[in-house]
């Protein structure tokens, strides 16, 4: 849950399944055959270019920027 209500119990569901947790990432990545630190990466990077901030551009899924981050 610490991913996304910062309570840093990483592994902690606080007995919701619905939350993030670090195994949820962990699993995530593995099957992505990326780094902990490259899913991190690609979520922040996602995160930013679906949801900029005002006056700024959108990145779109097809975009170089992403895409050269993801390894399917």
């Amino acid at each position: 849950m610490c991913l996304t209500c910062g309570c840093l119990l990483a592994y902690d569901d606080h007995k919701n399944s619905d939350r993030l947790t670090m195994e949820d990432l962990e699993k995530s990545a593995t099957l992505d055959h990326v780094s902990l630190a490259e899913a991190v990466a690609n979520i922040v990077a996602t995160v930013e270019a679906t949801n900029p901030p005002p006056g700024t551009a959108r990145l779109f899924a097809g975009s170089p920027q992403l895409g050269r981050r993801m390894r399917l």
